[in-house]
């Protein structure tokens, strides 16, 4: 990878977190003052680590390490070219700070010598021309040719990903594609097979017979991100350079399901997921034989929370937020009290589960009040080294899995937070609401100013969408 390659990544990267704001400043208009003190005070930041060479003043490895991975970069740590990424990092998110608070700037004024009349005009025409999409793919393909940012690898990746998306939308489909398409879209990717257009089994069928076929080998959720970019990258060239359409629904980062290789755990699949449910509820095999094990399993099956988090919780981390019942995972109130989190996000409320509901577990918390003990898992003792956690993970990784006939070297008790995160992934629920729900760690002031609190209602619709019921 040259450095220009890097470049342009970071380029269209950025470019498309603009598109995002922009959409925002049409919408709400001015940034509220608490933003534009975030956005001065990064653009600042950003400079001062430049000039000392030093990047953890505005974040750590993990927010350049989560970069690399999000985009398939085939860049290692401690590289040359990993040096070079954080530099030029640095660099395109100060001018990303310097533009944003421009164009706030900029809306404290009128431009009254017909410019701005201009600029409304220009894109009604653009609108009423209603491109189409074959036509400005080949434009685009043709554009990448000449300036030869592909090479032959590429060219046929990247073609055969934008062909996909023409064939999903129709040979005669307009450039334009809406919030709700590009989500359809996603859908699309996420329930086809792998290699839908390669495998020679798959070719006579359509993209809908495609979704419908059962049991098939799905498209897995880094490849489905793979295409979302592919598809971001054409948008942002055809909205900032070419101007053909005002809208690139594509922009967003897609969620990191895996951040390091001690990390490296598979998700459960949706018939492991049922039949734990089933022997958590029923019990048929008797391996349920304390409070813990059940409700402890179901709860990070419908949270995605950490082994420790689960084992830690307190009678008065059950609560209510805004009439919605909830956990809260917060950290010690004080030195007696051993209670920890990973990070900074970890800290929130994620609404209770209608089904934890309906299998009794309010009332369980209920009857462990009644005993004036604290904590919701009593038995559960605490170790310096794991937490509270220790017992709970030992019983479910070394017995209750194996005992299941389900333990594989990459499916643990951890496993449940992949899979709650990729299960949120395929019901569209956005990345930023699906990590406030997990309470995965974002590193860096850029995160901050998208990541706002979510209102409980709108977890409670996210958290809804996991369906594991056991038919």
């Amino acid at each position: 990878m040259q450095y220009q390659d890097i470049r342009d990544i970071l380029t269209e990267f950025f470019n498309a977190k603009l598109s995002q704001i922009e959409l925002r400043f049409q919408e709400h208009g001015s940034l509220p003052e608490n933003e534009k003190e975030i956005y001065q005070s990064s653009q600042e930041l950003a400079n001062a680590a430049l000039l000392n060479s030093d990047y953890s003043l505005i974040g750590n490895d993990d927010e350049i390490q989560g970069f690399i991975n999000a985009l398939a970069l085939p860049i290692v740590p401690e590289s040359h070219h990993y040096e070079t990424v954080r530099t030029e990092y640095l660099k395109a998110y100060r001018e990303y700070c310097k533009e944003v608070l421009q164009r706030d700037t900029d809306l404290e004024h009128f431009q009254l010598s017909g410019s701005d009349k201009t600029t409304k005009q220009e894109r009604a025409g653009n609108k009423r021309h209603d491109r189409k999409l074959s036509e400005c793919i080949d434009e685009y393909a043709q554009e990448k040719r000449r300036f030869n940012n592909w090479d032959q690898v590429t060219e046929k990746s990247k073609l055969a990903e934008l062909a996909l998306m023409q064939e999903f939308l129709g040979s005669d489909a307009s450039l334009h594609v809406s919030v709700d398409m590009a989500n359809e879209i996603m859908r699309m990717l996420s329930r086809i097979p792998k290699r839908a257009r390669s495998n020679p089994a798959y070719k006579k069928l359509s993209l809908q017979e495609l979704m419908t076929l059962p049991d098939k080998d799905q498209m897995q959720p880094e490849t489905v991100n793979k295409y979302l970019r592919t598809y971001a990258a054409f948008y942002d060239w055809a909205v900032n350079k070419k101007r053909y359409t005002d809208e690139n629904n594509f922009s967003y980062l897609p969620v990191k399901l895996k951040t390091n290789k001690s990390e490296a755990r598979d998700a459960f699949t949706r018939e492991q997921v049922k039949r734990i449910l089933d022997e958590a509820t029923e019990n048929k095999r008797g391996l349920i034989t304390k409070p813990h094990q059940k409700w402890g399993t179901i709860i990070a099956m419908y949270t995605g929370a950490r082994l420790n988090e689960i084992a830690q919780l307190e009678l008065d981390d059950i609560n209510q937020a805004d009439g919605i019942w909830c956990f809260e995972f917060t950290t010690a109130e004080d030195e007696t009290d051993m209670k920890k989190l990973k990070n900074a996000n970890s800290k929130r409320k994620v609404p209770i589960h209608s089904h934890l509901m309906d299998l009794g577990f309010l009332a369980y918390v209920e009857d462990c009040r009644k005993t004036q003990c604290p904590r919701l898992f009593p038995d559960l003792s605490y170790s310096p080294k794991n937490g509270y956690g220790r017992n709970l993970g030992r019983w479910f990784n070394e017995s209750f899995l194996v005992k299941m006939g389900i333990k594989t070297p990459k499916l643990s008790f951890h496993s449940f937070r992949h899979t709650v995160t990729t299960e949120l992934y395929r019901a569209d629920v956005t990345p930023s609401i699906a990590s406030s729900i997990t309470g995965h760690q974002l590193q860096g002031v850029q995160q901050q100013v998208y990541l706002k609190g979510f209102n409980m209602e709108q977890l409670q619709g996210a958290i809804e969408k996991l369906d594991y019921a056991v038919k």
